[in-house]
């Protein structure tokens, strides 16, 4: 179950950077 953990941490690290580039983005707007 080590590959379904990576899986997992993986697409919250995606998540995470979406968030960030969202937020850099709406700055940017501004």
């Amino acid at each position: 179950m080590a590959l379904a953990e990576e899986i997992r941490l993986f697409e919250s690290t995606i998540n995470s950077n979406a968030e960030i580039l969202r937020k850099v983005v709406e700055d940017s707007k501004k």
